[in-house]
């Protein structure tokens, strides 16, 4: 684990100047950030103590491209469970009236849906999933994993075998 802390003074009439924690973002994946706000001699200060990890250096993040739908990327049989963790993700971001993508974000989506992860560790493996995402919705997510698991497996609605005619009924 990684670790950078921020300090954003608050500027009078514009509130804080987040460049340097924008260019940040652009390079590393961040798993947590725990906030302090202080009052130092420049003011009101937010700190921001952040856990990351580096981005490959493959993806050129600066320039704006259509976002893949990653549904067409993940087998058939994987589907399914991907648009249920993208159900939750919506319901639970309309709910508490934040962007979809503060909860998992679709590549993240993905890689759970084709690992389906049973246990918290494994669920850490998924990248871009760190120990706060475990911590906050972990447990609905190998839920869903667990009930989408399971009604995979389980035949669907299929009619009782017939009976045999030259058996005696009990």
């Amino acid at each position: 684990m990684r670790v950078t802390i921020f300090t954003l003074p608050c500027q009078p009439d514009h509130g804080f100047d987040t460049t340097a924690l924008d260019d940040f973002c652009r390079d590393h994946d961040v798993l947590a950030c725990r906030d302090h706000f202080f009052i130092s001699e420049r003011g009101p200060t937010l700190g921001l103590v952040v856990e990351f990890r580096d981005r490959p250096k493959s993806h050129d993040w600066g320039r704006s491209a259509p976002t893949p739908d990653r549904r067409e990327e993940i087998a058939p049989e994987n589907r399914p469970l991907f648009d249920a963790l993208r159900n939750w993700r919506s319901e639970r971001a309309k709910r508490e009236g934040k962007p979809h993508y503060v909860y998992f974000r679709n590549p993240e989506l993905s890689e759970i849906a084709v690992k389906r992860p049973l246990t918290a560790a494994a669920l850490r493996e998924i990248a871009g999933v760190g120990e706060a995402k475990v911590a906050s919705y972990g447990e609905e997510i190998l839920a869903l994993v667990r009930q989408m698991s399971q009604a995979a497996v389980e035949p669907a609605g299929q009619p009782p075998a017939p009976a045999d005619p030259g058996r005696k009924a009990p």
